[in-house]
């Protein structure tokens, strides 16, 4: 994988003009066939692109903030949620302790591990303008460097091409773009390592007393502004490795979350805007932070939402992909919303709501919000407004609390998750596509040929893993 500090002399191969440009592309050509792949897979799995996204936001929505969120913001504030986060503690030390299979010290070090990139250097996935995720240029910008004037992009499309080439080199599975939706961008942001009560907002350059901002600033007071130039919202998917998911909801799930996901995904954005700051344009590379991902990434034509909550099911993986997102005014032509079906198919299949150890999706149809559904969202962690199956977050996470890891038995368990072959590519066409008898059977069929989960023995190996388990060491 690419070093963050050297992403942006990349910049410097096409500074000098269009040309230059054109045979950096020429050195990602092998991006050019995953690309073409991705397209030919879309078309055999019935993908459509539309003009608008097939969600629906009833009016009067307001932007989201982020203290309601249940990972970085109700924790620090609410006495409830905290208590969560000790009985977790707890139960991982006694689940280590026994030496569960895919709980023992060895499964939970390894999930540590993963996790170092996200968490460690200054930088916290969930904390806009921290370490990698600055907002500001962690190093001297390449166009400085050598001298340039800011790179002149004549051609939009050609440069999306040329973005989406550079961030599959640094990590990202899939890449698409779109014109950022103000609405999904966090009207406040979370900050509990100052204060539990420090909650600065996000405002627009174009709104007033910001006007004079043309950099992405965070303020003395916390306030963040982005300038109103800051226009695209380049979307990006991260496959999760299939192996290890399916052994959710053990430890060894969470380390593959946070491997193929996280780990990956702060090297790929704070690259992919240091290369777009060496062309001498404004980047805001962001994970969990500063706007929310899915509604991003369902603009992007990534994929669609489904009942699964607070997950994107893409026709590629499923809801096996971590997203993320950089915000930048680098000029770029988009990508359209795309739909294959999921919205029918979920309304079918209703797996992952009678699998989930929480009881935390709902069996029901989608709604708004506006009253409680069959699992008792929303809570205040979900915003009221956009038309979709909304899960109850407060429930998810208490079972993150009993059960040590942060589960996955959803994500593990869809049909969308399975690696594509030609069996599976023509069975998400006809289940996704087809009609509701035919689904039907394809999905009765699905369930009784799914097998069992991969149990962590077989992921790490028999012989490794006995070893594991007989020298696997008490905590006190």
């Amino acid at each position: 994988m690419f070093n963050v500090s050297y992403a942006g002399l990349l910049g410097s191969k096409i500074l000098k003009g269009e040309s230059s440009m054109l045979r950096l592309d020429s050195k990602l050509r092998h991006f050019d066939r995953t690309l073409n792949f991705q397209k030919s897979l879309r078309r055999l799995i019935g993908v459509e692109e539309l003009d608008k996204p097939t969600y629906r936001v009833e009016s009067g929505y307001t932007r989201f903030n982020q203290k309601y969120n249940l990972t970085i913001g109700r924790p620090f504030w609410d006495e409830a949620m905290r208590e969560n986060l000790n009985i977790q503690e707890e139960n991982m030390k006694n689940l280590a302790a026994r030496g569960v299979a895919g709980y023992t010290i060895v499964d939970y070090a390894l999930a540590d591990a993963a996790y170092t990139m996200a968490r460690n250097f200054g930088t916290d996935i969930n904390y806009p303008n921290s370490g990698f995720l600055s907002w500001t240029p962690l190093r001297t910008p390449t166009y400085r460097c050598v001298g340039a004037e800011r790179f002149e992009v004549t051609d939009e499309t050609k440069m999306s091409r040329l973005v989406k080439k550079v961030a599959m080199w640094f990590g990202a599975s899939i890449v698409r773009i779109t014109t950022l939706d103000r609405r999904w961008v966090y009207s406040h942001w979370y900050d509990n390592r100052a204060s539990p009560h420090r909650n600065p907002p996000i405002v627009f350059s174009d709104e007033s007393g910001y006007e004079d901002y043309v950099e992405p600033t965070q303020l003395e007071d916390g306030t963040q502004v982005i300038p109103k130039e800051m226009r695209y919202a380049i979307s990006l998917g991260f496959e999760m490795d299939y192996e290890s998911i399916r052994t959710a909801p053990t430890a060894v799930a969470f380390a593959g979350t946070l491997m193929y996901g996280y780990r990956t995904i702060i090297q790929t954005v704070a690259s992919l805007a240091e290369f777009i700051r060496g062309l001498g344009y404004n980047a805001i590379p962001s994970s969990n932070d500063t706007a929310l991902n899915v509604p991003i990434a369902i603009d992007a034509g990534l994929g669609e939402d489904g009942r699964i909550g607070g997950c994107l099911i893409s026709p590629e993986y499923g809801p096996r992909l971590r997203l993320a997102k950089v915000i930048t005014d680098l000029p770029l032509s988009t990508d359209r919303p795309v739909t294959f079906g999921i919205h029918d198919f979920c309304e079918e299949c209703r797996r992952c709501s009678r699998r989930c150890p929480a009881q935390a999706i709902p069996k029901g149809p989608r709604t708004v919000g506006l009253e409680k559904n069959d699992v008792g969202a929303p809570t205040i962690s979900e915003s009221v407004g956009p038309l979709r199956w909304i899960n109850n977050q407060e429930r998810c996470r208490a079972y993150f609390a009993v059960g040590g890891t942060n589960c996955g038995v959803c994500i593990s368990i869809c049909p969308w998750s399975r690696p594509n072959s030609t069996k599976s590519i023509l069975w998400k066409r006809l289940a996704a596509r087809g009609g509701k008898t035919l689904r039907r059977i394809l999905l009765h069929l699905d369930e009784v040929s799914d097998g069992e989960e991969i149990n962590p023995e077989r992921w790490w190996g028999k012989e490794i893993y006995e070893m594991v388990r007989k020298s696997n060491i008490a905590t006190v």
